[in-house]
């Protein structure tokens, strides 16, 4: 079920001409299967097309201007934190932390600080490596 319904999902994230309301429901499916399916993702790598996933999120956090649709991208990204390898939520990590710090409006700093936020909530003891990055910042 996971795989069939990620390829739909991911069209309906990438595809320009998607409307936000679109997207908005894709993240919230998106957000519903890692909270529920969040463990299978993670033992299942073939499941999901996780960096295509990760850059789709982030693109729409930062390129909506839209509050409701980046508070969903954010929040989906906090549970898809869970189903990544170490490797790969440090470098989503850097991601976030470089975005805030060289954010051009403090908005977009603060979108940016709350996605970190919902990731370290999710996954907890995973962020340990990376809290001397992570303090100063926040």
């Amino acid at each position: 079920m996971v795989k069939s319904l990620n390829q739909y999902l991911l069209k309906g994230l990438e595809n320009k001409h998607s409307s936000n309301a679109v997207k908005s429901e894709c993240l919230k499916i998106y957000t519903d299967v890692f909270k529920r399916f969040g463990p299978l993702c993670l033992r299942e790598r073939q499941l999901i097309d996780k960096s295509r996933l990760m850059q789709a999120i982030s693109a729409l956090i930062i390129n909506t201007v839209e509050v409701s649709l980046r508070k969903n991208a954010s929040s989906c990204m906090g549970a898809f934190a869970v189903v990544l390898e170490t490797a790969a939520l440090q470098t989503l990590v850097n991601n976030l932390l470089t975005r805030a710090k060289t954010a051009k409006a403090p908005i977009d700093a603060l979108v940016q600080i709350q996605c970190l936020s919902l990731v370290a909530k999710t996954v907890g003891n995973k962020l340990n490596p990376l809290l001397t990055q992570l303090i100063p910042v926040l």
